[in-house]
């Protein structure tokens, strides 16, 4: 294992880490924040920019800041609901788009004009947008429909999120193919250390949502135990 993605693997730990203890301080807030940080360097820092290679195999941080995101999203629709968690998500998406338009400006300004490859990277934003914005959505669809069925919320979360991601990566990368008119450099190497990444941190991510419910529990989130708490009141009142 090279000292890069060593590197990676401790970030994976420190981000979703530090948003499982601040659930238990600022709930709403911490998810709100990471979801907007990860989202924006998602599209900044990838491995196409910054690539982190292990033998065969490609990897990116931004994987894993997507990730992170997505389950910021699934985790506020879980405790809270799903029109909060589709807030989120557009609060998210307007981040992105700012972002766009700042890199925009300030690279118009430094360099006195534009390319088409800085175009391409001001594109990739709005295309992530939107890719965005139809992964959530048919996510937070698929997350309703489970719930009524009342299956496990950890299968939930693990199908939930390998759909949106699905869906999110054949958006984006098809559509910036067609826009650039070039298939990706290194498409495949790419796409398996997604996988692998995506994967570990499918669950780490389950066990973080295990643990802030059986040891950390968020001090401001009263939904995730309300139905605990009527069963106790009823248990109280029948004796």
């Amino acid at each position: 294992m090279t000292m890069s993605l060593l590197i990676l693997l401790f970030a994976t730990l420190a981000c979703f880490g530090l948003l499982f203890f601040f659930r238990h301080y600022y709930d709403s807030v911490a998810l709100i924040s990471v979801a907007i940080g990860a989202a924006i360097n998602a599209n900044i820092y990838n491995s196409a920019t910054m690539p982190i290679t292990a033998g065969w195999l490609i990897f990116g941080i931004d994987s894993m800041l997507y990730t992170l995101f997505m389950f910021t999203v699934i985790w506020r629709a879980k405790d809270y609901s799903v029109s909060s968690a589709k807030s989120l998500t557009v609060s998210t998406v307007i981040a992105i788009i700012v972002s766009a338009i700042i890199e925009m400006f300030a690279t118009w300004s430094f360099q006195g004009a534009l390319s088409w490859d800085d175009g391409q990277k001001i594109i990739g934003y709005v295309v992530s947008a939107f890719a965005t914005v139809l992964a959530v959505w048919v996510m937070l669809w698929l997350f309703r429909t489970l719930e009524k069925k009342k299956r496990n919320a950890y299968l939930e979360f693990i199908l939930c999120i390998w759909i949106a991601s699905i869906i999110h990566s054949l958006f984006y990368h098809g559509l910036m193919a067609l826009i650039s008119w070039e298939i990706p450099e290194h498409a495949l190497r790419r796409w398996v250390g997604s996988f692998i990444v995506r994967s570990v941190c499918v669950g780490f991510g389950c066990l973080l949502y295990y643990l802030n419910g059986a040891f950390w529990n968020p001090r401001n989130l009263e939904v995730r135990y309300r139905d605990e708490a009527k069963k106790s009141d009823n248990s109280t009142d029948a004796k």
